[in-house]
């Protein structure tokens, strides 16, 4: 099988972090794959999210309930239709070459399960 991007469904967890979860999706709509499904889970206690991410009309957005234990995650696993999915948290960047990158990896190597990155912190005082 040839996998492409039609093959990932990204899902972005947020809460109360719209600035956050704006750049995160912003990483995921740079990729030079070309585009995703890209759902943003929202169990945020406001909606200052939800009017965040108007602004992103290919994004499909979903409010959960605060309230409810890991209302992000249970959704996601309701909603993942794709053959594989990669799951965000709003303080999370991807380079604009990872779906690609991961991508060739998916069609080289067989029976891949998890693919993984190195990590670089972008939001702290240094």
């Amino acid at each position: 099988m040839n996998f492409s991007n039609k093959d990932i469904t990204v899902f972005i967890f947020t809460r109360n972090r719209p600035d956050m979860v704006i750049d995160a999706v912003k990483s995921v709509l740079n990729q030079t794959a070309g585009p995703v499904k890209l759902y943003v889970l929202d169990n945020s206690t406001d909606e200052k999210t939800t009017e965040a991410i108007k602004v992103f009309p290919s994004v499909q957005y979903v409010k959960t309930d605060p309230a409810l234990p890991y209302a992000n995650f249970k959704k996601l696993q309701s909603l993942a239709d794709s053959a594989y999915t990669m799951v965000l948290h709003d303080d999370d960047l991807i380079h604009p070459q990872y779906i690609q990158l991961a991508l060739e990896a998916l069609n080289k190597i067989k029976d891949i399960t998890y693919i993984g990155s190195k990590n670089t912190i972008f939001y702290n005082n240094d």
